[in-house]
């Protein structure tokens, strides 16, 4: 498989399921986990490119709409492999609790 994409990004609206949030950090065993879903959500009313990010099969967010606009049109290619690692990560500035993703996107 050829890499033809790669980036790093937040997840996005945490804090509206903090208790989703809390419960799938709180899985983790190691440093990181592969053990990530995105899921495209066409019908979503607010974003149609909208992309949702679940760890452990728990939903906890979204990939963020600003600077994602590459990944967000590469996900609705389904012949390509999307390979996703998540780290549990602290904001200090924020003083919350993020997590970052770690995305590859390859060509079959």
């Amino acid at each position: 498989m050829e890499l033809i994409y790669e980036t790093f990004t937040t997840v996005a609206g945490t804090q509206y399921r903090k208790k989703n949030f809390e419960k799938a950090m709180g899985m983790f065993i190691a440093d990181a986990t592969s053990d990530v879903r995105l899921v495209r959500e066409p019908e979503n009313e607010h974003d149609h490119l909208a992309i949702k990010v679940y760890i452990f099969d728990i939903f906890i967010g979204y990939i963020p709409k600003k600077g994602n606009g590459p990944l967000r049109k590469l996900i609705r290619n389904e012949e390509l492999f999307i390979s996703c690692k998540a780290e549990p990560s602290y904001d200090e500035y924020k003083d919350e609790d993020k997590c970052i993703l770690f995305i590859k996107v390859f060509k079959r």
